[in-house]
């Protein structure tokens, strides 16, 4: 299974490597997405590579497992927000990579996931073509503490902890 899927990938880029130009490591996950058209549902799984993964359905908000680790699910999904107004996945065109999602809305907005590799963790990012306000609200499942400190938000629920972080300053709401 793994030769052929690195054997899967390396015809991906050899058209690219072809034509001269050495694909950069976005244009090889961009060539591997699996893009789900507006309206239709899918599932998909993603993995940590260590023993958790990512279980969510495109096109919709909290129908997935979300990051199911050994000590079981704190985080389901998450929405995003441009200048107060929820993001609708019903309406985006929807792509499913090696380690993720990535959305974009009509709005011009964009927002990735991504299961970060040997760690439990995982990024999210929303991005705006013009200047405004965003947001990302995760969904968590049996929170019971959640608190601030500083620059990050610290979440305890069923015996499981989860901080989130973000390069701009957080606004606990």
């Amino acid at each position: 299974m793994r030769r052929t899927m690195m054997a899967l990938a390396a015809a991906l880029a050899m058209p690219l490597a072809a034509a001269g130009a050495v694909p950069g490591v976005e244009a090889y996950f961009d060539a591997m997405a699996i893009t789900v058209a507006p309206g239709q549902q899918a599932q998909f799984v993603s993995g940590d590579n260590l023993a958790g993964y990512f279980a969510g359905r495109t096109q919709s908000l909290g129908k997935g497992e979300g990051y199911v680790t050994r000590q079981g699910t704190l985080f389901i999904d998450y929405a995003s927000f441009v200048d107060g107004n929820a993001n609708e996945r019903s309406r985006s065109a929807e792509q499913v990579l090696p380690y993720g999602h990535r959305v974009r809305y009509p709005n011009g907005a964009v927002e990735e996931m991504a299961l970060l590799s040997k760690r439990h963790a995982l990024a999210m990012s929303v991005a705006s073509p013009r200047a405004a306000i965003l947001a990302i609200a995760p969904l968590l499942k049996d929170t019971r503490s959640v608190r601030q400190e500083g620059d990050v938000v610290i979440v305890e629920g069923a015996g499981q902890f989860a901080a989130f972080a973000a390069d701009q300053p957080i606004v606990l709401d």
